[in-house]
């Protein structure tokens, strides 16, 4: 199926795609269908770049299926998450935190970072953790790529069990 864009914008090259698909393609509708999903395929790509570059799931060594899938179904929770933030913040940067992670995340990274108590949005959220990670955050650097966000990622969880750990020893120690 070869699908092509006809009015481009501002003298750019228009797109076009080849798409091979196992779909029946018999009208518009289907193709539309076909062409919808082919838009997915992005986000798909940067889920197992995640895996892959951050989770690092080929260097596992596994060898028993049943223990890949676990692991699998494991870091694939994390591995959403951060790309739902990363997505959210490209979208909606000013939106408040608290409606995209647990009020005790943001305040490990207050008190880490030692921030007075305002108003916390997730792009910052997502900047801070990137931070952890190696990212720099100039004005010039743009959004964090994986790899900072992954390595901040790990480091945060670490952060969050080690006061799991605290919170627990002043309760019963």
């Amino acid at each position: 199926m070869r699908v092509f864009e006809t009015n481009s914008q501002d003298n750019q090259e228009p797109i076009e795609w080849i798409l091979l698909t196992s779909l029946e393609v018999n009208s518009l509708q289907d193709a539309l269908e076909v062409i919808k999903f082919y838009t997915y395929r992005w986000v798909i790509e940067e889920y197992h770049k995640c895996l892959k570059t951050g989770f690092r799931i080929e260097q596992t060594q596994m060898k028993e299926l049943n223990r890949i899938e676990n692991l699998i179904g494991f870091v694939s929770v994390s591995s959403v998450k951060l790309l739902q933030m990363r997505d959210l913040v490209r979208i909606n940067p000013n939106a408040d935190a608290f409606e995209y992670v647990d009020e005790e995340d943001v305040e490990i990274i207050r008190a880490y970072y030692k921030l007075p108590y305002e108003k916390m949005t997730i792009g910052k959220f997502l900047k801070y953790i990137a931070q952890l990670g190696g990212f720099l955050s100039r004005k010039s650097d743009g959004n964090p790529g994986w790899q900072t966000l992954w390595e901040g990622w790990k480091f945060f969880t670490t952060l969050k069990e080690g006061t799991k750990l605290f919170k627990r020893e002043k309760t019963y120690g």
